[in-house]
């Protein structure tokens, strides 16, 4: 069922903070200042501020059901402070697109003619920010922002507007997310994934019909046509660097 992953397929979808861009260490500084403000003990909510893919809207919503800010703002203000103070830290900070992200958008669009969509859990404004400090904001044909919807990630109220203004099925597409909300969501819609994977967090937190788990987009462009099997050997090869004859057996060993 893996064989030639993008035949079929007319439109890719990508997450935004965390798969195009290494950003989370920044929305979780950007939160831990905004803590720090109010008085709130970082250490005690540590593993909440951490974790990917949950709108900081949630994570304020919970941390207030347990202590109230020095200011007593709502869930409702913080959030907007956190991004307010993310946008400080963005201005201040470099960054840039993960490996291998530009070589797979020309070969997507230019050698394939898909449409290219954003699918992301961020506001407009944040995110607009985001796409033209790393020169990607005329790239995507479409896209779909947290304020676009009423239910975000894990809902899949995003992946299916997508589809809309892509003009296509579930079948037709192919998305790529970083965490287990934004991937539960992509499964949601019923849209095949890959997931641009930390290297931490459990991949049995993800959907069992992941395609693969890579660290970055690098040597995709040369890939997305291949086998699942051709795809597996040439990954454990010049990855992971395993011997010829081990290939062989452990591609032999994939499902089909």
């Amino acid at each position: 069922m893996y064989k030639n992953i993008i035949i079929g397929k007319k439109v890719v979808l990508f997450d935004l903070d965390g798969t195009i861009v290494n950003n989370e260490p920044m929305w979780q500084l950007a939160f831990s200042n905004v803590m720090s403000r109010e008085g709130i003990y970082l250490e005690a909510y540590k593993e909440l501020v951490r974790a990917s893919g949950v709108p900081n809207s949630l994570k304020w919503n919970s941390i207030l059901q347990t202590i109230q800010p020095k200011s007593g703002k709502t869930s409702e203000q913080l959030t907007k402070d956190t991004s307010d103070e993310y946008l400080k830290i963005l201005e201040e900070s470099e960054m840039e697109t993960r490996d291998g992200f530009w070589d797979l958008v020309f070969f997507l669009k230019q050698e394939k003619g898909f449409k290219l969509g954003l699918v992301t859990n961020s506001g407009k404004e944040v995110a607009e920010k985001i796409l033209v400090k790393v020169g990607i904001s005329e790239t995507f044909d479409f896209k779909v922002f947290g304020d676009d919807v009423k239910k975000l990630k894990p809902d899949p109220e995003t992946y299916k507007t997508a589809l809309k203004l892509a003009g296509a099925s579930a079948k037709e597409a192919l998305a790529f997310e970083d965490s287990p909300t934004g991937a539960a969501a992509a499964e949601n819609a019923g849209i095949d994934l890959i997931v641009i994977w930390d290297g931490v967090t459990s991949k049995g937190l993800f959907p069992q019909e992941t395609i693969f788990f890579l660290q970055d987009f690098e040597g995709l462009a040369n890939n997305l046509e291949l086998t699942f099997e051709e795809a597996f050997r040439d990954f454990q090869k010049t990855v992971l660097q395993t011997p010829e004859e081990d290939v062989s057996q452990q591609t032999q060993k994939q499902p089909r």
